[in-house]
């Protein structure tokens, strides 16, 4: 089987940051909040503002809870999925900082999308007319999410030639390009 060098992904948190960047005055909130209380980890900004949810609500991250989940794989430095790469919080606070900039300036909403290839933790944001797009790209997660995390599917398609990968549904073949629906994280 072809390697998959490549997923792409919504899930609960990032499709839960796009639909609150709609509210003007929950973004500016969020945002002074990024900017002014450096100290305080994103995790916790993320719950006080909603845009995580913890254990206390109806959050169903890898491990049950989103904000759990988000300290422990994503922004713990040593133990984390991401540990070999340096600051993987301050480049989330980063991007989020620009990209809540720029939804606020131009009055426009948040897309966003995880996608796992690459070496390195990096964020891309783009500006276009109809909306702000922040690309987060990581490499792989180091061991495998097992499939009942992936209860629903994503309104996002692979189409390549060969294999599709985990977290792929095929939908239809013409002989070796598959187009696949992405099943939903959470």
């Amino acid at each position: 089987m072809a390697r998959k060098l490549s997923q792409i992904a919504k899930g609960g948190i990032l499709g839960r940051m796009d639909l609150l960047s709609r509210d003007r005055e929950r973004v500016a909130k969020a945002l002074a909040g990024l900017r002014e209380d450096v100290e305080v980890p994103l995790v916790t900004l993320g719950v006080e503002f909603g845009y995580v949810l913890d254990g206390r609500s109806e959050g169903k991250g890898v491990d049950g809870d989103e904000a759990r989940h988000l300290a422990q794989h994503w922004f713990d430095p040593e133990n984390g999925w991401w540990r070999d790469s340096p600051d993987v919080e301050q480049i989330f606070r980063q991007a989020l900082i620009k990209a809540g900039e720029l939804a606020l300036e131009h009055r426009l909403p948040v897309d966003t999308y995880w996608i796992c290839a690459g070496e390195r933790v990096e964020i891309d944001v783009t500006l276009s007319r109809e909306q702000v797009t922040m690309i987060v790209k990581t490499p792989m997660p180091p061991t495998p999410i097992p499939d009942d995390k992936f209860p629903a599917l994503e309104d996002i398609w692979v189409i390549q030639s060969g294999e599709l990968g985990p977290g792929e549904i095929e939908e239809t073949r013409v002989g070796n390009v598959r187009v696949g629906r992405v099943k939903k994280r959470l």
